[in-house]
């Protein structure tokens, strides 16, 4: 925590910090018109329809079993005696819904200061405030939740190209889908000029009128069900929370509550009419706050220079929707790349990017969704930080080791060192066998850590001994999972659209065999395509078993 000379002052001393930045970044925005969203003609939703005791009591399973200080019961106890409590409960949160009332108890919120990334230095702009809720806040947020879900899938209501806090979708789908297109146009001799948009504080200054506006113009949201949504969003208030102590209440005027459950769903449906103002030639791709915008052309003087003027138009459409929406683009940490092949990126010529007057200069390596991507994307980078932070914490188990048993021991090397080997692998396929072997001899060294043997000992036997699939049977198995994901329909959408059924022209009696299989893109080259999702997928996935494909 920042040092200070009275601690019993720090909580308070937080809360003015992130009151105050907040009311800076909304005065820098107030000479701006809000934005008015366009009318969508999509089918109403006026109310909630009652929830069962069944479908209260799967929820309540489901949520954490965490407990706060504005919990008169705790959390525990509550689901030990759920069998009595449940009738109860039940029509408490019906009640809520079909009232449009949420409790004004409820709307208050215990924030902690969490250091945005480790390592930091331990000032106040490190730091960012998560909202500690009363348990039976977030159980109406969520039977709230799951009934506007159920209207937002049923129409496909949510930008495609969003990923955050949706079911089937993730930082790893993202990357891959991102990650394919750059490939893709790798393959056909295209580079892809990309930035990375970063915000200041994008929950804390959602405005809470324009977000009315969004629900009732985009999502059909009317009624009594509109009028709960603005019940829940004000007026709230906050404390800030530092080793027991408790800063005075302040009154919130803007935002969405991050520790919520409905919150960071609202985001996403603020955030979405971002989608709206795209131009057709520029791809966004979205998780929560971080968005990017691509462009691909091929690399001749002309076209190098259309495709960095239509970026740096896009970015000022950006920046403006963003004003008129109350957030606030942050250009210090937003960021410029140009992915392509090295022949490719030696005919361009851009060195930086204008953004609304600021020079973002070109990098090399960018770091998005938790992965580090290269110019080449041969994710040396990204490797070498990874397997950095998976020694890291491999050798600090290392010196506990004796005091741990074989169990402790894996579940500490598998959370805290293979997860790092295992994020995001699924972009990993095709990358050079040196790279590959950087990764595996961390795996071979947690094998035999978590044996207890020596380092001359067979790491191959190690792995086979904890039935460990080697790191590019990992990455194999990755995508894999993402193909039969796709077949059955629980992945995104845009990751199911790049897949096409393999169709035979003629009947023969090897086309059973093609049953489930998916047809593989044809390209000359095949420098690229074969590490991107759209050709490799169908390709391991055409090699398994009928029996296989239709478990």
């Amino acid at each position: 925590m920042p040092a200070v000379e009275n601690e019993n002052e720090l909580p308070d001393k937080f809360a003015d910090f992130f009151m105050n930045k907040i009311k800076t970044i909304r005065d820098s925005l107030r000479s701006f018109d809000d934005y008015k969203p366009l009318f969508k003609d999509v089918p109403l939703f006026t109310s909630f329809k009652n929830l069962s005791e069944d479908e209260v009591k799967t929820i309540i399973n489901k949520l954490q079993c965490k407990s706060c200080e504005l919990d008169i019961l705790p959390t525990k106890v509550l689901k030990s005696f759920l069998s009595e409590l449940l009738p109860v409960i039940t029509k408490l949160v019906n009640l809520s819904l079909s009232q449009g009332v949420f409790p004004l108890r409820w709307k208050q919120a215990v924030s902690r200061p969490l250091l945005k990334k480790a390592g930091l230095e331990l000032i106040y702009s490190n730091y960012r405030p998560v909202s500690n809720l009363s348990f039976l806040s977030k159980l109406i947020e969520k039977c709230a939740l799951y009934r506007l879900n159920e209207h937002v899938k049923d129409h496909d209501l949510l930008p495609t190209n969003q990923s955050a806090y949706r079911q089937f979708h993730s930082c790893e789908s993202a990357l891959l889908r991102l990650v394919n297109d750059i490939l893709d146009g790798m393959e056909h001799q295209e580079v892809t000029a990309m930035i990375a948009v970063d915000l200041s504080a994008a929950f804390d200054t959602v405005d809470h009128s324009i977000l009315i506006k969004v629900l009732e113009y985009q999502y059909g949201v009317n009624g009594t069900a509109l009028k709960w949504i603005d019940s829940y969003l004000r007026p709230r208030s906050c404390r800030v929370n530092v080793s027991s102590t408790t800063s005075s209440e302040r009154q919130l005027e803007c935002s969405v509550p991050q520790g919520s459950c409905l919150g960071p769903w609202l985001y996403l449906v603020y955030a979405g009419t971002l989608f709206d103002i795209i131009p057709p030639s520029i791809t966004v791709y979205g998780f929560a706050d971080d968005h990017t915008a691509n462009k691909r052309f091929v690399p001749t003087l002309t076209n190098e220079m259309d495709a960095i003027r239509d970026l740096q138009d896009c970015a000022v459409h950006i920046n403006t929707w963003m004003n008129s929406n109350k957030l606030k683009m942050n250009n210090a940490k937003t960021e410029f790349i140009l992915f392509g092949s090295r022949h490719q990126l030696s005919k361009c010529q851009t060195k930086e990017i204008i953004i609304c007057g600021d020079v973002i200069k070109s990098k090399t390596c960018i770091r998005y969704l938790g992965a580090f991507l290269d110019e080449t994307l041969n994710f040396k980078d990204h490797i070498t930080k990874k397997c950095k932070t998976a020694m890291m914490n491999y050798y600090k188990i290392k010196c506990i080791r004796s005091y741990l048993s074989k169990e402790a021991t894996e579940t500490l090397v598998l959370s805290l060192v293979i997860s790092h080997l295992d994020y995001c692998n699924v972009i990993l396929f095709g990358i050079s066998q040196t790279d590959l072997y950087k990764l595996q001899r961390v795996q071979n060294m947690c094998a035999k850590l978590v044996l207890n043997r020596s380092k001359y000992d067979s790491a191959k036997q190690a792995l086979f001994d904890l039935h460990w699939l080697p790191i590019k049977a990992r990455i194999t198995f990755k995508i894999l999972t993402y193909m039969y994901n796709c077949h059955v329909g629980n992945a995104p959408s845009y990751l199911i659209n790049l897949l096409n059924p393999q169709v035979s022209k003629r009947s023969l009696r090897s086309s059973e065999s093609s049953i489930g299989c998916y047809a593989v893109p044809y390209n000359k080259k095949k420098t690229f395509s074969d590490r991107s999702f759209s050709t490799i997928g169908p390709k391991l996935w055409n090699e398994l078993g009928t029996n296989v494909k239709k478990l």
